[in-house]
């Protein structure tokens, strides 16, 4: 019998990205809570049985800009700061796992296993302060519950081919609870000044299943293929199944140079915990009202995904590799946070195309250990064809015949670091430094955010059993912003971490 637990506790004043550069936010406290317990036992010289068990509870305050302007009138209110806007919202997820894992009578590899998680979000607005400032206030309770099964299976053919197979089937029941107070109106302001309120609730049932089949060949000693196909489907709010094949290669030319290529088609379905089944008409006639009311049902992302790439080894210190790929999909994911609640909803592009080349090297020589990589990527995509209520008119009919930046994907991302150790101190020291060109902001995700870098440095020491580590990360205080709080998808602005310090004591035993 072997067992691992864990257990951990933390509470601070920056739970989340700050929605401006200052040192301190303002209402942004966090308290988060983790349990994790493995567990396994072996029934014999081939069988073993194990058990995971997790539960974590985050508690976050959303913060807060001060001294906005404010947009509403609430009859008997007046003079109310932004400052003190008391949004909150809580997160629990709690997981169980148990499968069975061994080698058969007859040589095959098996992991069996069952599962279910359990996920719940309840966001609390604050009334008075939301109505004033936003024009509706709302009280979110989602919860999710998922459960299935999973196997996966490997049978050595001979000594070229090793047979691979697997299944996998979960059913997901979602439950949302909706409570909004706003403003009767319209597009040219609000009618009265007395709120509003009206309930919504839904229920949905999210079924996924796969199969598949692959064959590992190794033709000759330095060549290994993989072929296979998977099958997935999906009940949802769109039903639907494909069929993927895959192929990839990996080559060892010679002691110093490794060639690899391959494709795979992945077929991607919406995750059901953020899926809405929300009526979105309740709204009409109110200032809470988006400017259209269309609402495509969120289909599966379906992916052509082509890579090749090079691995050379300069010297046993030095080694590097290039790797390129390209993505072509129909009907590609995206999520948003559309409010101030930290709820994302999915959307599609009816089109996008995806590529990119990755280089990344290495050094280790002695004590001395350093690394450096940059990725260049180039993301567009056509047509809003899902979701469309959740963005402006504008951007919806700008999609449908330009090609957009999605504003995750930005076109430089680089890292690169050093590390020292010092035998006779026994002390490491070493520093990493990020870099990226920025992500997409403004109208249709037309414009750019300014590039950003930022360089942190850590020491390690080993005193007797102790360990003690301090890092400082942005350790030249960069003010920079990752998101103004435009662009499809982004309605809040997001700030990265000023300086900050952190010191971890461990102990051996």
């Amino acid at each position: 019998m072997n067992y691992f637990l864990s257990g951990s506790y933390l509470q601070n004043s920056r739970g989340l990205e700050s929605p401006t550069g200052a040192r301190k936010s303002i209402h942004n406290q966090t308290k988060q809570d983790k349990l994790f317990g493995y567990f396994s036992y072996l029934l014999n010289a081939n069988n073993r049985v194990s058990l995971i068990v997790a539960n974590a509870t985050n508690r976050f305050e959303i913060p807060n800009i001060e001294n906005q302007k404010s947009k509403f009138q609430l009859q008997n209110v007046s003079n109310l700061n932004s400052a003190n806007i008391d949004q909150n919202q809580v997160e629990g997820n709690r997981f169980a796992i148990l499968s069975l894992q061994g080698v058969s009578k007859n040589e095959i590899d098996y992991q069996i296993s069952s599962f279910v998680r359990h996920n719940e979000l309840k966001f609390r607005g604050d009334s008075a302060n939301d109505l004033v400032f936003a024009g509706a206030s709302s009280n979110n309770d989602k919860s999710s519950l998922n459960y299935g099964f999973q196997g996966d299976f490997s049978k050595k053919i001979n000594d070229k081919n090793i047979l691979r197979a697997g299944f996998y089937a979960t059913n997901n029941v979602v439950v949302e609870r909706n409570r909004t107070l706003t403003f009767l109106g319209d597009e040219n302001g609000q009618s009265s000044t007395l709120p509003t309120a009206f309930f919504d609730n839904a229920k949905k049932s999210t079924q996924l299943y796969s199969l598949y089949l692959q064959n590992e060949y190794k033709p000759i000693k330095d060549l290994t293929l993989n072929g296979g196909l998977r099958f997935d489907g999906v009940n949802s709010a769109i039903n639907a199944n494909h069929l993927s094949p895959r192929l990839n290669s990996v080559y060892k030319l010679n002691e110093k140079i490794k060639l690899h290529a391959g494709y795979s088609r992945f077929f991607t379905a919406p995750r059901a915990e953020i899926m809405s089944s929300l009526n979105i008409r309740k709204s009409e006639g109110t200032v809470n009202a988006p400017e259209n009311f269309n609402n495509n049902r969120v289909r599966p992302e379906k992916t052509d995904y082509y890579n090749a790439g090079i691995g050379f080894e300069a010297s046993k210190e030095l080694h590097f590799a290039v790797d390129g790929y390209y993505k072509r999909v129909d009907d590609m994911l995206d999520e948003g946070q559309f409010g101030k609640a930290l709820i994302f909803k999915p959307f599609n592009f009816e089109k996008a195309k995806i590529h990119g080349i990755e280089l990344s090297a290495d050094y280790k020589i002695k004590n001395l250990s350093s690394f450096a990589n940059v990725a260049f990527q180039r993301a567009q995509a056509l047509n809003i064809n899902s979701g469309q209520y959740l963005h402006e008119n504008t951007e919806v009919d700008y999609s449908k015949g330009n090609y957009l930046n999605p504003d995750h994907a930005q076109n430089i991302t680089a890292s690169a670091g050093m590390a020292y150790k010092f035998v006779k101190t026994n002390t490491n020291l070493g520093f990493d430094v990020l870099y990226g060109s920025g992500l997409r902001r403004g109208e249709a995700n037309t414009l750019k955010m300014p590039s950003y870098s930022q360089l942190n440095i850590f020491a390690l020491q080993k005193i007797k059993d102790f360990n003690f580590r301090l890092s400082v990360n942005n350790v030249l205080d960069k003010k920079y912003a990752l998101r103004d709080g435009s662009g499809i998808g982004v309605k809040s602005a997001q700030f990265a971490m000023r300086r900050s310090a952190y010191l971890i004591i461990s102990k051996e035993f």
